[in-house]
């Protein structure tokens, strides 16, 4: 079994979200817990897949 920390599992998390290309998909606080070299490459990657996929709603990341 692997031991994950708390921002491992919380970026496995946000993958594991879309994955699959949901049609809709909602992130609460997708970079909590994460350190801030993460949480800028999580944000980073969001909002290209944003950008690729058409979304036309991103919403800020407080």
């Amino acid at each position: 079994m692997i031991t994950l920390s708390g921002g491992e599992k919380q970026t496995v998390i946000v993958m594991r979200a879309i994955l699959h290309n949901p049609e809709i998909c909602f992130l609460d606080e997708p970079s909590k817990s994460l350190d801030p070299i993460t949480a800028r490459r999580v944000r980073r990657f969001l909002k290209d897949y944003a950008r690729e996929k058409w979304y036309n709603h991103l919403f800020n990341i407080a």
